[in-house]
C-alpha cells in the first residue's frame, strides 16, 4: 500500500501560510470520503524495464518527466 502522508503536510502548511488558519478547522469530517484506512485502492502494475507500461498508466506524467 502506498501512503503519501507527507503530501498532506504540504497542504496543511500552504493553507496556514496563506490564511493563518488551521486547515483541520475547515474539514467536514462527515463528508470527508478519503480518510485514514479509507483510501482508494490503486494497482501499480508497471514494469520498470518496459517504459510503455508507465506511459499507459500515467500518460501526462510520463510525457512531462520521461527522458
Amino acid at each position: 500500500m502506498f501512503e503519501f502522508e507527507s503530501f498532506w503536510y504540504v497542504a496543511l502548511e500552504a493553507f496556514n501560510k496563506k490564511t493563518g488558519k488551521d486547515l483541520y478547522d475547515y474539514i467536514d469530517y462527515d463528508n470527508f470520503k478519503t480518510s485514514e484506512r479509507n483510501y482508494p485502492q490503486f494497482e501499480f502494475d508497471w514494469e520498470e524495464e518496459n517504459p510503455e507500461t508507465m506511459k499507459k498508466l500515467c500518460p501526462q506524467l510520463f510525457k512531462q518527466f520521461w527522458n
